[in-house]
């Protein structure tokens, strides 16, 4: 993985070609702060399609607003809070998004 410490997004994918260091790749696209740029660049890092709902007419669901800030969920049976969440910015690594060697694009997705 490469790290850029204290990078801002601004600071990536600058140049023709961008320095090494500041590079956005498969690699790195979901590391930070490689992921600040690419979450909203992703049809530049991986393949994308748009998906037609079709003629239909548009679903109205319920509305359940409420403060996202306090919205639960646990992970790996430890129980945490959006807001905790993004003050933390990571709360653990997730197998789903574990690089290994082996997995083919680089996820640990087989």
């Amino acid at each position: 993985m490469t790290s850029v410490a204290g990078a801002s997004p601004r600071d990536l994918m600058r140049g023709a070609p961008p320095a090494p260091g500041r590079l956005v790749t498969l690699d790195n696209w979901q590391d930070a702060p490689f992921n600040r740029w690419s979450y909203l660049h992703v049809r530049e890092i991986v393949p994308t399609a748009a998906i037609s709902r079709g003629g239909a007419p548009v679903t109205t669901f319920a509305r359940d607003e409420r403060d996202v800030g306090e919205v639960r969920f646990a992970v790996r049976g430890k129980a945490f809070t959006v807001r905790q969440m993004l003050e933390r910015r990571t709360l653990m690594p997730s197998p789903c998004c574990t690089r290994t060697a082996s997995s083919p694009n680089g996820t640990g997705a087989q």
